[in-house]
């Protein structure tokens, strides 16, 4: 998800892009995710800006129960030991009951003394932390997909680098990557694993522009060649079913072409804009104006 700041103008949203070609390179520490918060072409603003500059400036994002249990066993499995400081899970209280009353004001205690400590961040029904524990356990139990993640990886790295066609600043974060194997591994939570199904999530979902922009990124940084992406799914439904997806090599370079025609979509977009602002004429930002045919 990306965090653009807010620009309402189109002088603002000009000047927003000011980092766009800036010279930077490497696997961010916790100081450099500061500094680059809302720098860099990342794949989620791709997504938005290739609908429009509405889309990238005034999206809007609702949490959901489903994305709480996405987030939540992505921090069981790759930052296990901070899980219980992000997720608060109980069972459903009866504020009628002098149980129920106690328990609430524990709870309470307990978010403020996370607050404090800048911990706290949701609130896990008591049935999602019960299927988080069932995913976790498949994980660990499949013979391909558990490994990988014992294998000596480094965990929710954000990685910063400069397309080599156009120069413009990039970023990612990576679930999981393994160092000596050359792998690059993106954990994904989904209701069917089955093969048709993340077929159509993947073309929903433009996971190949994930897959070619990521490992263009990390081939940037480290200088090597080579580099594997593979897809986890794990099913958040019993039995949790597990998949592991990796796309062709045909198919990785056409999801290359992909976001190398979207980063100059969002340089031309820039250049018509200046000249609208030069000019003092109106510039809509939102989907194209003109009539689309469908063959169906």
């Amino acid at each position: 998800m990306w965090n653009p700041a807010p620009s309402e103008t189109l002088e603002e949203q000009i000047d927003f892009f000011s980092w766009l070609y800036d010279k930077h390179k490497g696997f961010l520490s916790q100081d450099d995710r500061r500094y680059f918060w809302g720098k860099g072409i990342s794949k989620s603003g791709l997504d938005g800006l290739r609908k429009s500059m509405d889309h990238y400036f005034k999206a809007h994002f609702k949490e959901s129960d489903e994305m709480n249990l996405g987030l939540a066993f992505h921090c069981r499995i790759l930052e296990p030991s901070k899980y219980d400081d992000r997720f608060l899970y109980y069972h459903k209280l009866d504020g009628r009951t002098e149980e129920g009353k106690k328990q609430a004001k524990r709870i309470e205690k307990r978010k403020e003394e996370l607050r404090k400590k800048n911990k706290y961040q949701k609130i896990l029904k008591m049935d999602d932390h019960e299927t988080v524990l069932g995913m976790e356990e498949a994980l660990w139990n499949h013979p391909e997909a558990g490994p990988l993640f014992r294998d000596g990886g480094i965990s929710e790295e954000t990685v910063v680098w400069n397309n080599e066609k156009h120069g413009t600043l990039m970023k990612g974060k990576l679930d999981f990557r393994i160092p000596h194997e050359k792998v690059i591994i993106d954990l994904k939570t989904s209701s069917s694993a089955h093969i048709d199904d993340v077929t159509h999530t993947f073309r929903r979902g433009r996971l190949g522009v994930q897959h070619a922009m990521y490992v263009d990124g990390v081939t940037a940084v480290t200088g090597e060649s080579g580099w594997r992406f593979l897809f986890v799914f794990v099913e958040t439904k019993k039995p949790y079913g597990i998949q592991i997806f990796e796309l062709t090599e045909k198919t990785e370079s056409k999801a290359r072409d992909m976001y190398t025609n979207d980063i100059q979509v969002v340089i031309d977009w820039i250049k018509n804009a200046k000249s609208a602002l030069n000019e003092q004429r109106q510039m809509y930002t939102g989907y194209t104006t003109n009539i689309k045919l469908l063959d169906l």
